[in-house]
């Protein structure tokens, strides 16, 4: 199918007031999904859709850099910009991402769960979490994240009877899925306040192990809280990150 034919097949209808980025912004996720351009199929180049559609270069850079900024495309230097494979592929909002070394673009991050288990926690987080109700038993999940060639563990936390969807989904469904995104998708709760603390720490020796590093390794603990409406939590997670990562990058808003 010719390149020239894309706009036309998957031009939206009947928009009105959109900015013109959006527009195409969602023609270009409609070809991804359809499967126009498939799974790791780099995409033409900027100056190439500007002659095969009817917008400026300036128009499609912003198209391509919100999808890109979403986690749907990947952009390498000197290569050109690529649909990045559903396996890899984790939607908003951010919470967290990292940079490419040297560069303004994020590295794309898969995730896997290993653990799901109901635990109850003393932990003054978990006093946060549950409003100060005893013995409240939380949903914890445990899931080895890989950002391009690096690879760190998270501990999740939060309410399964408030967030059913994330206690009942089978565990192979929520590889790659972005909670943050389930809870809002689902329950229309958006994140409002996001809490981080970081510290140096000597990772625990199970996650050194599982990750594949030495058994002193020390790393980095980042801790966060998020909160919606009238600063009710939403979840508390742990980021356990080994040395020598990619730039680490928090957003204004909400894995």
């Amino acid at each position: 199918m010719s390149e020239a034919l894309f706009y036309k097949k998957y031009k939206p209808q009947h928009r009105v007031n959109v900015r013109k980025y959006e527009v195409l912004r969602e023609s270009i996720l409609a070809a991804i999904q359809d499967g126009y351009w498939k799974c790791g199929v780099k995409l033409p180049t900027e100056l190439e859709l500007s002659k095969s559609t009817p917008f400026s270069l300036g128009t499609i850079q912003k198209a391509i850099g919100s999808l890109t900024r979403e986690g749907f495309l990947q952009r390498k230097r000197g290569l050109g910009t690529f649909v990045i494979p559903i396996e890899k592929r984790i939607g908003g909002p951010w919470i967290f991402r990292f940079l490419e070394k040297d560069s303004a673009e994020f590295v794309p991050m898969s995730t896997q769960v290993v653990k799901r288990k109901l635990i109850r926690s003393t932990e003054s987080w978990a006093h946060w979490l549950t409003a100060g109700k005893i013995n409240v038993q939380l949903l914890q999940i445990n899931r080895v994240i890989q950002a391009g060639e690096y690879t760190f563990y998270s501990k999740y936390f939060l309410d399964p009877e408030q967030f059913p969807i994330i206690a009942k989904t089978p565990l192979k469904e929520l590889n790659s899925a972005n909670f943050a995104g389930l809870i809002q998708d689902h329950y229309q709760i958006y994140l409002e306040k996001i809490d981080r603390t970081i510290q140096c720490i000597a990772l625990p020796s199970t996650i050194n192990q599982l990750l594949g590093q030495a058994k002193n390794t020390k790393g980095v603990l980042v801790e966060i809280m998020a909160s919606g409406q009238r600063s009710k939590p939403i979840f508390y997670q742990q980021l356990f990150l080994p040395p020598n990562g990619p730039r680490l990058f928090f957003g204004q808003s909400g894995t």
